[in-house]
């Protein structure tokens, strides 16, 4: 009837197949891909998740003697347990995204990342992301001028690029704003101004590319601002180390502890 044709074209446009491709016992199957798909509050339970537990290791490693076993322990552990979760999501999200593809009753949308080839091949994309956060911690770029390119080159609308890396900054730099607070680091008074400021042209600059990609529908005005700003860090931090470097610089390595 009216009303079953109309489900069947629901979930056909939402599997991204002809709803020829979605026979009886298949029905079930893509109303789970399109409802897992569509779900938001799990995935940042477990960013939020992730963010408490290197939170934590770096808070009990404030409090533990410095240079202790303990302290030690609590700084290099992280580490394997944040690649053995990167591992364990990627394992994951790859079965499925096989699953999916091997149905007949699901097509990936424009921009979706294909998770195509084999797992071992799909590894390096986390291993890049999991490189952006340690620079984002090192250097204080967030981590954005890596997510940002990478995502754009595996074929994502640059528009949720942005956005997906915007979040991943939120992520590593909140991450290790905590980290700085708790060694001591953190100026309350240069926090809140360049926090003001940031705020600010990210507002300005978020609403000039909008106005941008609704106006000409060209959404590589994005890919053009994310180069731009990438050539502009990489120039002002080569200016920045040649002042250093006529200013005189120490190459004198204090004690870890």
């Amino acid at each position: 009837d009216g009303a079953a044709d109309n489900d069947l074209m629901q979930l056909a446009n939402g599997c991204g197949v002809e709803p020829s491709q979605i026979t009886s016992d298949k029905v079930e199957l893509c109303r789970e891909f399109i409802e897992r798909e569509s779900q938001s509050k799990k995935p940042l339970l477990i960013i939020l998740a992730i963010w408490i537990c290197v939170s934590a290791f770096a808070l009990f490693k404030r409090l533990s003697s410095e240079c202790s076993g303990g302290y030690w322990t609590l700084t290099f552990v992280p580490i394997p347990v944040m690649m053995v979760i990167s591992y364990f999501m990627t394992r994951h999200e790859y079965n499925y995204y096989q699953v999916k593809i091997n149905s007949q009753c699901w097509k990936p949308a424009v921009g979706d990342i294909k998770l195509s080839g084999t797992f071992a091949k799909i590894l390096k994309y986390p291993a890049i992301a999991s490189i952006a956060g340690v620079l984002g911690g090192l250097l204080g770029i967030g981590g954005g001028m890596i997510v940002s390119p990478l995502l754009i080159e595996l074929g994502v609308i640059p528009t949720v690029a942005a956005a997906t890396s915007a979040m991943a900054v939120l992520i590593t730099s909140s991450s290790a704003a905590f980290q700085f607070v708790l060694l001591g680091f953190l100026k309350l008074d240069y926090t809140l101004f360049f926090m003001f400021i940031s705020v600010i042209g990210t507002f300005v600059g978020q609403t000039g590319v909008n106005y941008a990609v609704r106006e000409y529908g060209r959404v590589s005005v994005v890919v053009f601002a994310v180069a731009t700003i990438m050539a502009l860090a990489i120039l002002l931090m080569m200016i920045n180390g040649i002042i250093n470097l006529v200013d005189g610089v120490s190459w004198v390595f204090n004690s870890a502890c």
